[in-house]
């Protein structure tokens, strides 16, 4: 995500492509894709509640540039993830035709956290900044929704569907809102959630069983390892302290 040149090779046809200028293309697609409603630059079919865009949509957004490039530059520097039809298909039906390709935006997702969000005596752990003048940037918060979603609530479980217990055989699913996901594996509960004022990061953790207490302590390992190497990557000049957040005040 350093420097000024960015080398992008498709993946649907033999074409490449050299951005010799990534930040001046960086904001003016930022100046699109994000633009509050109230900005010439808005353009309604972008808004989505769902952060799903098709590639028509994209196209149409932007008619002067090589969609397929676009694609490329936006998913190389995780704004978007392409998504696979074969194991989305109920979320999707209906949004496109079934040939056209389909990419999730997190910063563009805008709907307020449900109940789903909330979790009671368990786990809590918080990084916060506490420098008033510091902030988690835009940035962080798509990367992390991002990586989050498809490294840990949408990924294949490793544990043997004969030795699951009953608890565990809970589909995969996560629920998405504009500034949180919250999702359940194998039979354990995890929210992670960046403040309304991007200056901390909240990850709460509960088994919905008691003999899941270790995957609970593993999962909880594995995602503060995770936000902390993404803060690292984004937010690597601002002053962070980490806390434990008692059971009884999640």
């Amino acid at each position: 995500d350093k420097g000024l040149i960015l080398f992008i090779r498709s993946t649907y046809t033999t074409s490449s492509w050299v951005i010799v200028d990534k930040i001046s293309l960086l904001k003016e697609i930022n100046g699109t894709l994000f633009a509050p409603s109230h900005f010439k630059e808005y353009r309604p079919n972008l808004a989505s509640n769902t952060g799903i865009v098709s590639i028509s949509v994209l196209k149409d957004a932007f008619p002067q540039y090589n969609v397929e490039m676009l694609v490329g530059f936006l998913k190389t520097l995780e704004f978007c993830h392409e998504i696979d039809k074969d194991t989305h298909t109920i979320i999707i039906t209906n949004l496109s035709s079934s040939s056209e390709k389909l990419l999730y935006f997190p910063a563009l997702v805008s709907v307020e956290p449900s109940s789903e969000a909330t979790i009671a005596d368990g786990f809590g752990w918080c990084l916060w900044c506490p420098n008033p003048y510091q902030f988690f940037s835009t940035r962080f918060l798509q990367v992390l929704l991002l990586r989050i979603a498809y490294e840990f609530s949408l990924q294949l479980s490793d544990v043997g569907i004969i030795h699951r217990s009953p608890v565990q055989t809970l589909d995969r699913s996560c629920h998405v809102w504009k500034n949180g996901i919250c999702w359940t594996r194998d039979g354990v509960k995890i929210v992670v959630q960046v403040s309304e004022q991007n200056r901390s990061v909240i990850l709460l953790v509960k088994p919905l069983d008691e003999s899941l207490e270790l995957e609970s302590l593993q999962v909880s390992s594995s995602v503060i390892q995770k936000i902390l190497q993404i803060k690292k990557e984004f937010c690597h000049s601002c002053d962070t302290r980490e806390c434990l957040i008692s059971p009884h005040n999640l």
